[in-house]
């Protein structure tokens, strides 16, 4: 059974906005809600401060580009020049030519020199993984 994950992001306008929510919610045959919040960030030139994958109480959580990060340590470590969503499908194909597809939530992190992106499992979100590419 797919799960319902979305994302969440504050902005530097002190907005927090999340997917299915508001003017954000799905609908069919139009833009995606990412795609609507992108063009809501150039339109109002703001920018994303933080994102976050959200399935029901669960969070996965990027680090902060804003000013006051919830904890010291993030205070002084390296900020993201900028945040990316995407979702990603894999599969996995045996020897039975028999397949199993599964849509992973993205979020994304650039460093400039770096990037950090966290997987989830839209299909069981108890799988998760990190990445630095």
């Amino acid at each position: 059974m797919t799960q319902n994950i979305q994302w969440s992001v504050s902005l530097s306008n002190g907005e927090t906005l999340q997917e299915d929510k508001g003017a954000y919610k799905i609908i069919q045959n139009e833009d995606s809600p990412y795609r609507r919040l992108l063009s809501y960030l150039k339109e109002k030139d703001l920018k994303i401060t933080s994102l976050s994958l959200v399935c029901g109480e669960r969070r996965w959580i990027l680090p902060s580009a804003g000013a006051n990060p919830k904890f010291k340590i993030f205070c002084d470590a390296p900020k993201p020049i900028k945040y990316r969503f995407f979702r990603k499908m894999g599969m996995d194909i045996n020897s039975t030519t028999q397949s199993k597809q599964e849509i992973y939530a993205v979020i994304e992190a650039d460093y400039s020199d770096k990037k950090l992106q966290i997987w989830v499992s839209e299909l069981n979100p108890e799988n998760s993984w990190s990445l630095i590419i």
